[in-house]
């Protein structure tokens, strides 16, 4: 299975630009710039935003809470990461063996609910 780029999810640096440009209130060259070093370590982004939002690693409070409610470093994280080649290669192994699964068993594939945990962007999620 070939991912389809009429799907609307982001598959190139362009498009991950683009795409958080759009929602957010950060200028293109800041974006730019944000998801080249998130490319570069995974993580960057999230790690700039700990010192701005007071928090302390591994440990829930609200600073914590206001880390995931407002910050943008885990929308860069998430769609940088969905980008990799071995994650939409694991992506295309679940459309696989879904598609075996309703051949199997004679299912109609668009009557299958699956429920998605810890999908980031929701890019896996849209894709399946």
């Amino acid at each position: 299975m070939k991912l389809d780029i009429a799907s609307h999810i982001p598959l190139s640096f362009e498009d991950i630009v683009n795409e958080i440009t759009k929602f957010t209130d950060l200028s293109e060259q800041e974006v730019r710039h944000r998801v080249w070093m998130e490319g570069m370590n995974l993580g960057w982004n999230v790690l700039q935003d700990i010192p701005v939002f007071q928090v302390t690693p591994h440990h829930y409070d609200e600073h914590m809470e206001q880390l995931y409610r407002e910050s943008y470093g885990f929308i860069f994280e998430t769609l940088v990461f969905w980008i990799n080649p071995a994650r939409q290669k694991w992506t295309e192994s679940a459309l696989n063996r879904i598609s075996l699964y309703t051949e199997k068993w004679g299912l109609d594939p668009k009557q299958i609910k699956i429920l998605m945990l810890g999908d980031g962007s929701g890019n896996q999620g849209k894709r399946i």
